[in-house]
């Protein structure tokens, strides 16, 4: 898997957690800092490892399949931010300073 794809996933998952429902091309972007052609990418090839599952022209349609997200460092960072009530736009800015923190792309 490459950081792009990793950190698609693991922002994806986040989300999830935390909303309840997928995120949308565009949230995904502004938290990777990908276009829109990149994401599908980067979805699709998820998706041939068996990682994520997409319903064509569905919002919000992004499944998880892998149980490698269910990271103790990302459950803990959900339960800090659940218990701050911050905005979506906080939570991506945070995120994303946390996956540079620890090498990834963004």
């Amino acid at each position: 898997m490459t950081p792009r794809e990793w950190n698609v996933l693991k922002f994806v998952s986040v989300y999830i957690e935390r909303n309840k429902v997928s995120p949308t091309y565009r949230e995904i972007g502004a938290a990777t800092d990908l276009g829109k052609g990149q994401i599908h990418d980067v979805l699709k090839s998820l998706a041939e490892q068996g990682k994520v599952r997409v319903r064509p022209r569905k919002a919000r349609s992004i499944e998880i399949l892998s149980e490698e997200m269910l990271v103790p460092k990302i459950e803990a960072l959900l339960r800090d931010y659940d218990s701050l009530q911050i905005t979506t736009q906080a939570f991506i800015s945070e995120l994303r300073e946390q996956v540079r923190a620890h090498g990834g792309v963004v």
